[in-house]
This record gives structure tokens, sequence and C-alpha cells, in this order.
């Protein structure tokens, strides 16, 4: 049985985007929850503070408190965390001799870093997500150690397929060309095109491959084309790869700090907006009465992406057979997902938000708010959908006028970016409603030590680990 506790025993793990909400949640279970030796984050400085200084603010967090208790009695796991000064976006990850040295070191990779602009231009995208984890990936071709791989992706990689369709743990295969459909290409060569055009060129290109392949978003178009390359990317003899794909990650359902929120990017900005009486009348959501909302606990999602790398480096001690084989196994996907394990219908999503923010008004929220329910049904048109966004706007732009001649321009500012989070939200081509199979995570929740389970919610469903949502 796979004991993900004792594969990371006196493991060195490099983990990205650990300063965001899932890479934080990452390495607060994996220094909880398992025999880690040392968790080396990559981090680059910002302004006047060093990559040091901002793990040290991550540590000293609340996410942290656990563990900063558990140091105050002679535990001191955070000690284990060390800051590696490098960007994705810089040949060879910026990094130092000394640092690559360190690095020669690492078992494991988490790679959790990502730029989530949804409409970003598409050399923008590439530049974060593909390129950024194809320098990490050929790092990582250099560790000799290297066991296991993890690619956090994102479930929008599917929303080009058709309306509630079942989508398989699988890759998904794309239909790229330069010139209109006559001659296909690969990935690589696709992007390589990209990069060499203007931004303007490249925008207009992928943007007919984008609706050829039914793509709404460049985000969704940029981690699709990611995964090939992973999957396609080659390792060290012996090394595994997996993909995670997360929904939209909510708030921790459980320990360290259940109800915990980093930020308002996703749902719980969504769930905020909606407080604040942003949504304009049923006619402006973008979401149809027939959608699933496939929302997933940080926790779940962190448990998930740290046994997928147990699980890998699991299958790497096996050199022999490894070796046998002549190369890596197939990138295993997992989803990270509810719609499947425990589907929340939108019209019980809003009831729910509905009742409690009624019940508990926010402190700022915009006049004459009446709280959106789906009573009938409802198929969002592109035309309602703007003119309620309209509607929010101008009542946000009165109120943060008012908010900034009473001394408040940091609650009108907010208010207004919040506003502007909440347009790209809720739109009709990211209102994606899928049902994401789980098979893989079940396999691989079955294939965990019984006594280690409860430690690994790997599925938000009745009986599970990570326990049932409150109703509020």
């Amino acid at each position: 049985m796979l004991s993900p506790r004792s594969q990371f025993a006196g493991q060195t793990v490099l983990v990205t985007g650990a300063l965001g909400f899932l890479g934080g949640v990452v390495v607060e279970k994996l220094l909880r929850e398992t025999e880690v030796d040392r968790v080396l984050l990559l981090v680059r400085g910002k302004k006047q503070t060093t990559p040091l200084q901002r793990v040290q603010q991550l540590l000293s967090s609340p996410l942290f408190h656990l563990l900063q208790k558990q140091a105050l009695h002679g535990s001191n796991v955070l000690s284990r965390v060390h800051a590696v000064e490098g960007d994705l976006l810089l040949p060879e990850l910026g990094l130092s001799a000394a640092d690559k040295d360190v690095l020669r070191h690492v078992d494991v990779v988490l790679h959790c870093a990502a730029s989530m602009e949804l409409q970003a231009d598409m050399q923008k995208t590439l530049k974060n997500n593909y390129l950024g984890t194809q320098k990490l990936l050929q790092l990582a071709s250099s560790m000799p150690n290297l066991r296991a791989f993890v690619h956090v992706s994102t479930y929008y990689v599917a929303n080009h397929l058709p309306r509630n369709s079942l989508v398989k743990e699988q890759l998904h295969p794309l239909s790229l060309s330069l010139d209109g459909g006559a001659t296909k290409v690969g990935h690589a060569d696709f992007v390589s095109a990209l990069m060499a055009m203007t931004p303007g060129e490249a925008n207009v290109l992928a943007g007919m491959v984008m609706q050829a392949n039914s793509f709404g978003s460049s985000y969704a178009f940029g981690k699709s084309l990611t995964e090939q390359m992973v999957a396609d990317t080659p390792l060290k003899q012996g090394a595994f790869k997996a993909i995670v794909r997360p929904a939209l990650i909510s708030n921790l359902a459980g320990s360290p700090y259940p109800g915990y929120l980093q930020g308002y990017a996703g749902p719980g900005g969504y769930i905020m907006a909606y407080a604040m009486g942003f949504c304009q009348g049923l006619g402006s959501m973008a979401y149809g009465s027939d959608q699933v909302l496939d929302l997933i606990p940080c926790d779940t999602v962190a448990a998930l992406v740290i046994c997928a790398a147990a699980a890998a480096a699991d299958t790497a001690a096996d050199t022999a057979q490894a070796a046998a084989a002549g190369t890596s196994a197939a990138t295993t996907v997992y989803h990270a997902s509810s719609s499947a394990s425990h589907p929340l219908p939108i019209a019980d999503a809003f009831s729910y938000m509905a009742e409690y923010w009624t019940a508990n008004p926010p402190p700022l929220r915009l006049p004459l708010t009446k709280y959106v329910r789906f009573t009938r049904p409802h198929t969002p048109t592109a035309a309602s959908v703007q003119q309620g966004q309209k509607k929010t706007a101008a009542k946000a732009s009165m109120v943060a006028g008012l908010m900034r001649l009473v001394g408040e321009p940091r609650q009108a500012y907010k208010l207004q970016m919040g506003v502007k989070a909440f347009g790209v939200q809720n739109s009709i081509p990211l209102a994606a409603s899928l049902i994401c199979s789980v098979d893989n995570v079940v396999a691989l929740r079955d294939s965990i030590a019984p006594e280690e389970r409860q430690l690994w919610p790997l599925l938000w469903a009745p009986g599970e680990p990570a326990g049932m949502p409150c109703k509020v």
C-alpha cells in the first residue's frame, strides 16, 4: 500500500508558486503530514523584498499557525524551508551557480506556479505557463535524484468540450495549424511560431486556432498546450510525471484553518461580489440554470498534489522495472473536482448564498441589492450579461465616488477592482459546466494505506475524510 508520509521521508522537494494560495497550502501540508527533509521554494524578489523575506512572511502567516505553535515547543519543522531565488520567465530561471548545485539534490518537483490571467495576450500566457514550465522541466531533467514531477493544470483545459460533457482523466488532443488548417503542426512548432510574431499577429492566429478548437479563453488554451508539452518532455530514466487539474479552488474545508482563503481571485471573490450586490438580476448571470458548479476545497487539491507525487515516486522506486521498460510511464492525469463525486447545482449554490448574505449582510453592499436566485430556467445571452455588468459598474462607480469623498480611497479601490474581477469571472466563455471523472483519484485513494487515508482527503464526497459541505 502507498504511504505518502514515508515516500517523502528524507526527501528534498522543490515547490513553485508557494506564495500563492494552493502552493502555500501544499507546503504547509507537506511539513505537517510528512517527514520531508527539505522544502525548497522557488521565489523571485519583489520591489524591496528579498525572496528570503517573502518566504518568512509566508511562514509567519495564519496558514502556518499550527506549525508555529509546534516551533514554540521545540519542533521547528519550519526550519526545513529554504528560499531559492529564481524566476520562471528568465533564462535558466535566473538561478545562481550555487542554487543550481542545491537543486541537483531535489527528489520531487511540485509545480504549482502559473499566471491565472484568463484573457491575457497569447504571448504573455505562453511565456508564463508554457515556456516557464518548459524551463522548469529542463532543470528537472538535470536532477540525478529526481523521482517525480507534478504539474498543476486546470479543468479549464476541457472547456472546449460540449456543455456538461463527462471529461476523462486523459490528455485532450488539439488541432493546431499555422495556415488555416491545411497543415497540422505540433505544439512546439505552434508555440515557436507564435513567439516569433508580433503580439498582435500572435493574438490573431491564436484566436483563429482557439475558435477552431472551441476555446473561449487564452488561459485555458495555453494550459492545454502546456499539458501536451509536459507529457511529451522526457525526464531522466525512472522519473515519473503527473498532472493535477483543479476545478474552482475554494476555501479550506479542514486543517490547518477551516474556511481560510487567500485573496479573492477565484470563487471566493465571486462569492464576495455576489454579497456586495454585483449580480444585477438573473439575466445578468453568465451561468445557465443547468450549470454544475465545480468547487473544490484547497486542502483537497493540496492533498491530491502531494499524493500524486507520492504515487509517481513509488513507481519510480522500482528502478529495475523502469530500466527494463527503457522509458518513463505515461503521464497520469488526476481531476481535483467535485462535479462527479458530489455535484452542486447552480440553483442550490445561489440559494445558499442568498440565505446567508440576507441573514448576514456584508459591511459594504451596493444600494437596493436583491440577491439573485435561480428560480426559473435561464440561458444566458451576451447582451443580457453585458447589460448587467454596465449596471453594476455604474452603481459601483457612484458608491466609490462617495467613498472617496468621505476619505475611504482604499475601500473605493477595492470595490472597483472587485467589479473588474467579477466582470472577468462572470463571462459566458468562462462559465464552464463539465462533469469531471475522478476514476484515477479513486484508484489513488484506494491505494493509500488505510491508516493514512484520513490524512489525505482526495475526494469531496459524502463519507470522505474532508467531510460534507455545511449548508448555510
